[in-house]
């Protein structure tokens, strides 16, 4: 039927992997916010020519990862209260439509699913778990992103997560972070869904984002203020 526009191949492009690896290496914070990126670094680290390295900037920049100083190097987007305050409000709105949208239509099954996917995360409290911490935490937000349905909003939060993640991390690495709080949290979450309460689903998410952000703030705010972000590659060429 498409004659001139030849096979797919299934095997991703050099160009694919390396804006995969290096937006992975962004998201969990092997490159730091406000770091400059040397092209000709991360090429040589991921064992490619500067062309689809440049290509992959270019598109991050585009995602709002990355973005081009007044040196026009490129930097990863740097954390500030501004920012991690716009994005998280943004965060927020998009979970709670999803929240009514799961009064409406959830079924029991949906209600048990969720109480499994807390009762994971509530068992992932020690150091060596953050990953899977982390990991567990995510899972219940996307079964919750599950009911914005429309699949523009379903990229439009994951995109939205992935640009919050390092600053999630900055607050986890200050001990800040209270994973039994979080899960007390969820459940309330929940058991406004199951009462199909919409009013109180949407007031939920709001108590649970509002304590994130204070989290955030107060991490960023704890920051050595001399702390000058380096100009390099990734710290892991296989991030």
């Amino acid at each position: 039927m498409f004659p001139s526009l030849g096979t797919i191949t299934t095997a991703p492009t050099k160009d694919e992997q390396v804006y995969a690896r290096l937006r992975r290496a962004i998201v969990d914070g092997h490159v730091a916010p406000g770091q400059e990126l040397a092209v000709a670094r991360v090429a040589v680290q991921f064992g490619v020519s500067r062309i689809p390295v440049m290509r992959a900037c270019q598109r991050l920049i585009g995602e709002g990862f990355l973005e081009t100083n007044a040196r026009r190097n490129v930097v990863v987007v740097p954390l500030t209260g501004e920012r991690v305050t716009e994005e998280f409000e943004l965060l927020n709105a998009l979970e709670c439509m999803a929240v009514r949208a799961a009064c409406e239509d959830h079924t029991p099954a949906t209600v048990k699913a969720w109480g499994r996917l807390n009762a994971a995360l509530a068992e992932h409290d020690e150091e060596p778990s953050r990953l899977r911490t982390t990991a567990a935490n995510r899972r219940f937000h996307m079964a919750m992103w599950r009911y914005l349905r429309s699949p523009y909003l379903l990229n439009l939060v994951g995109l939205v997560w992935d640009h919050l993640q390092p600053a999630r991390a900055a607050s986890a690495s200050t001990g800040l972070y209270e994973r039994d709080l979080s899960v007390r949290e969820h459940q309330a979450i929940i058991d406004a869904v199951a009462q199909r309460d919409p009013a109180a689903a949407e007031a939920a998410v709001r108590a649970h984002r509002q304590n994130t952000i204070n989290r955030v703030l107060l991490a960023l705010r704890q920051r050595p203020a001399h702390t000058t972000p380096q100009s390099g590659g990734t710290k892991d060429a296989h991030a």
